[in-house]
């Protein structure tokens, strides 16, 4: 450690900045005893100058202090670090958000300069290359705070940076990407990429400048973005509306998760992708309860298909009759999403055909495998699958997307329906097509532009879209 004094017009503020480095450069290893008596002796400083910097490093989690145990340099964990991470995709994901609403091309171009200034430094210092340079680290602190700074919320960025603070000692001891990546070829080829459609604005939500990398092992990651992932080529984009090259810096920027070293050998902070594709929900998932929940509605659904085939009319020209059960399956998945309408169809079918005269007009058992309008019932499980699917991808969320998602739930449900009746009945794919298709396209229409209205007006009463 430098033993030179510390001048400045605030001797805490350079003690602290002295302190700051000596730690983030590894000559201060975590778990290392700060003593406020000698640190104030080497630094020519009076003891409570020393602990006010500490008492600063503290606020950055740079340094911990204990009742019997004093001050000493932040330990690192695994744990800790997975937890961090999730908290800076959260805050930070939140305000980048606002950022892109918020910000205009003044900040566009703040952040290109931001980039360029981290671009343009020197990443490991040409005596260490596991260490960084503290201008990299600088330039990649003003580059990070820089994206998110057009959100305008006070409160929210003082928890980012606190939280950025924590991650510094991560960053430090994480050592260099052995990846082989060509980290300044990606640098200088990033702001090219990711072209898009001028005036386009996006409906995909920006998640955060927090990415894990899938397509490299999690063996030579860091912890932190370094240098040349904001951005890297090939990721995917998430589009906003603001123009031009700036949108590659916004959004294709990765954490690496990977090892630092510590006393006696190397940690491994190998762990599972923290980033996933968060499921939407469906109307059913606004209920309290999980698995009593989920059991009444799955029977709810299979009762409620039940007493729709109940509203049959037979027509004299077709042995299928007329009835509202394709409604009530569209209905039943898009509500229910993809596991528990699947799983109320699969229950309606075994126990109508285990003797349950809930089928069209009272049937049940298991001559109705006979019937030429069996092959309809057994669609029932695939379509609800299917349209619980696209609902929990957002497709029951508009008219637009609901109507595609209720259209295709019905072809699907004639693609079981019409091969059966043909086989059944020994007739051809014309006399199938007058017998089984033609004679409910207005009715299935009708019951598709219902639920296309229906689905997207409860989402909208719910207030949750």
């Amino acid at each position: 450690m430098a033993g030179r004094p510390v001048t400045g017009e605030s001797l805490a503020a350079g003690v602290h900045a002295q302190l700051r480095i000596d730690i983030l450069d590894r000559r201060l290893t975590p778990g290392a005893q700060l003593k406020p008596a000698e640190l104030a002796k080497r630094l020519g400083v009076s003891v409570n100058v020393i602990r006010e910097a500490l008492a600063l490093l503290a606020a950055q989690n740079l340094v911990r202090v204990e009742r019997n145990r004093g001050f000493y340099v932040t330990t690192l964990s695994p744990e800790t670090r997975t937890d961090l991470t999730a908290a800076r995709k959260i805050n930070e994901g939140a305000a980048l958000r606002l950022a892109v609403e918020r910000g205009g091309t003044n900040w566009e171009s703040e952040i290109l300069a931001a980039h360029h200034r981290m671009a343009t430094q020197p990443m490991y210092r040409p005596d260490d290359l596991a260490t960084r340079t503290n201008d990299w680290t600088a330039a990649h602190r003003a580059f990070h705070h820089t994206l998110i700074e057009a959100a305008d919320n006070h409160v929210l960025l003082e928890i980012c940076q606190r939280l950025s603070d924590a991650a510094q000692l991560y960053r430090a001891w994480s050592g260099r990407d052995g990846s082989g990546r060509d980290v300044p070829a990606e640098h200088k080829a990033a702001p090219g990429r990711c072209p898009r459609p001028p005036g386009r604005a996006s409906r995909r939500p920006v998640r955060g400048p927090h990415r894990v990398n899938r397509s490299v092992p999690a063996r030579a990651r860091d912890q932190q973005p370094a240098a040349g992932s904001h951005p890297t080529p090939g990721r995917t984009c998430i589009r906003s509306s603001h123009r031009g090259p700036v949108a590659s810096v916004l959004t294709n920027l990765e954490l690496k998760v990977g090892r630092w070293p510590a006393r006696g050998g190397t940690v491994s902070l190998a762990s599972p992708a923290l980033v996933t594709r968060r499921r939407r929900l469906v109307l059913a998932d606004l209920l309290p309860g999980a698995r009593m929940r989920d059991a009444a509605l799955v029977l709810g659904a299979a009762a409620f298909v039940g007493l729709s085939a109940q509203l049959a009319v037979s027509l004299p020209f077709t042995p299928v009759p007329l009835t509202m059960q394709p409604f009530a399956v569209l209905l039943a998945g898009a509500t229910l999403g993809l596991r528990r309408g699947a799983a109320g169809m699969v229950l309606y079918v075994l126990a109508g055909l285990a003797g349950l005269p809930w089928f069209a007009q009272h049937h049940g058992g298991n001559a109705v495998v006979h019937a030429a309008s069996f092959g309809y019932l057994l669609a029932y499980p695939f379509v609800a699958a299917l349209v619980g699917a696209l609902a929990s991808r957002g497709g029951d969320r508009t008219v637009l997307r609901s109507t595609a998602t209720m259209a295709l739930g019905s072809l699907v449900i004639y693609a079981f329906g019409l091969p059966w009746l043909m086989a059944t009945l020994h007739v051809g794919l014309a006399r199938g097509l007058a017998l089984g298709v033609t004679p409910f396209l207005a009715g299935d229409a009708v019951k598709v532009a219902l639920a296309a209205g229906l689905l997207p007006t409860t989402w909208r009463l719910t207030g949750r879209r």
